[in-house]
């Protein structure tokens, strides 16, 4: 194996003597097919060619299992069919040649990239003179093309301002269009069924072959979508429930889109279980022209991801910023809470007193038991004190027969190891029922 290993490293150099097919064309194939990636790419697996137009030849070094794929690639491009079959000149009526070019070549390039290795690259340049484009490509991909470009190749209208080519790298483009079909579909309208059944007087095709969507409408609804889009092919949604919506008033759809993730989606993709069934795995999206959050969910997830929406969609007063900390089940969450807000906000209170000029910061702790977790509000620095807090306290805490730990647990904010003793001494006498202050309510707003 490693003699062959060996074998199929060594670089050869070879003149390729063509008939049909232009230097120029079979250089800009070799290349796009063998993309240098920077220092991924190791210099021994690359391939350098240089076209000679005086005796109609390429000159190509590589290894020689990147050779043999050259020869394979010439051979099939260097045929008296393939002027036909391979190019075409494609006219456009009312698109600019020169951005559908880099468009195209840019969904080509991502293609090329991702899962065509091997296969006759796809090479498209603009014609300003004629106001075409210049294709090459196999029969099929030559269709897909074409096909794409029927659909962006249109008259701009009142209500059809612009075409976007949206390309997606993991998501399927079936998947994409049927989540948009749904979200945006107008009320009252039934089916799957796009054009003027979607908000905006939206339309979105798809193409298959090219894995991208085209979406036709206004410049700011395309900007809207295109941004949901992004988000979808992040998270790779899949699956057939219809999203779901939940308007917010108060809080910033991107930032609670986020924090709801960490709690909802992240724990549910780390499930063996949810890997074989991805419809068991929220999915959580920000829209944030309409503050609005797009939620595709089972019911009961869905219900709990609504719930905490609404727990965490209050009016701010005082510093903006609220951080959900997730704690282990079994836990009181109710006397967690109250133990960690009550202590930090004394200690602060204490420092105010002692430091004449020095402003005291607050939070207020709410909690959500179906979780469970702490929804911390109020000011940002103290956060991760909290966190902190919980993290080390459920480390110590486990059971009675459990062997004694000692840990050294680094301060990241502004309190001091006594006050910090103090909190945790606190909180462990009142998990264990020696301390008589009474429990705190399950959810909580803020302090005024």
């Amino acid at each position: 194996d490693n003699e062959e290993t060996a074998k199929g490293a060594e670089r050869d150099v070879k003149v390729f003597q063509l008939k049909y097919a232009t230097p120029a064309y079979v250089h800009q194939a070799i290349v796009s097919m063998f993309p240098v990636a920077g220092r991924q790419t190791p210099p021994s697996e690359q391939v350098n060619a240089t076209p000679d137009y005086q005796t109609m030849a390429i000159v190509v070094t590589a290894n020689t299992r990147n050779m043999a794929k050259v020869e394979q690639l010439v051979s099939e491009m260097d045929q008296e069919s393939a002027i036909g079959g391979y190019q075409k000149v494609v006219k456009l009526e009312y698109a600019q040649a020169e951005e559908l070019a880099q468009a195209l070549t840019q969904i080509a390039r991502g293609m090329s990239l991702r899962s065509r290795q091997g296969a006759v690259p796809i090479i498209i340049t603009a014609d300003s003179s004629t106001n075409s484009l210049v294709v090459s490509a196999s029969a099929s991909d030559m269709q897909a093309i074409e096909n794409m470009v029927s659909e962006l190749d249109k008259p701009a209208t009142e209500t059809l301002q612009e075409i976007r080519i949206m390309p997606l790298e993991v998501m399927d483009v079936a998947d994409a269009q049927t989540f948009l079909n749904e979200y945006l579909r107008k009320p009252g309208q039934a089916g799957r069924r796009a054009g003027s059944d979607l908000l905006g007087n939206v339309k979105i095709s798809i193409s298959q072959a090219m894995n991208s969507l085209m979406v036709s409408g206004a410049t700011t609804e395309l900007d809207r979508i295109e941004q949901i889009v992004r988000e979808m092919d992040r998270q790779e949604i899949s699956g057939s429930s219809a999203p779901r919506t939940i308007k917010l008033t108060h809080a910033s759809a991107s930032q609670l889109a986020t924090s709801l993730s960490r709690i909802f989606t992240e724990p549910a993709q780390r499930s063996p279980r949810a890997r074989q069934n991805p419809e068991l795995i929220p999915t959580i999206i920000p829209d944030e022209s309409t503050n609005t959050l797009v939620v595709r969910a089972r019911p009961n997830d869905f219900k709990a991801i609504e719930e905490m929406a609404g727990q965490l969609d209050t009016q701010p007063d005082g510093p903006a910023g609220v951080r959900i900390v997730r704690v282990a089940r079994g836990t009181d969450v109710n006397n967690l809470a109250r133990q960690i807000e009550q202590t930090i906000n004394s200690g602060e209170t204490l420092k105010s007193r002692q430091n004449p000029g020095y402003r005291p910061a607050q939070i207020a702790i709410g909690v959500n038991e179906r979780v469970p977790a702490l929804l911390v509000g109020g000011s940002p620095e103290l956060f991760d004190t909290v966190e902190q807090l919980v993290t080390q306290f459920q480390e110590m805490r486990g059971g009675g027969d459990s062997p004694t730990k000692a840990m050294v647990i680094p301060l990241r904010g502004n309190m001091s190891a006594s006050d910090m003793q103090q909190i945790l001494q606190g909180i462990i006498d009142q998990q264990q029922g020696t301390s008589t202050t009474g429990g705190a309510t399950p959810v909580r707003g803020r302090r005024r």
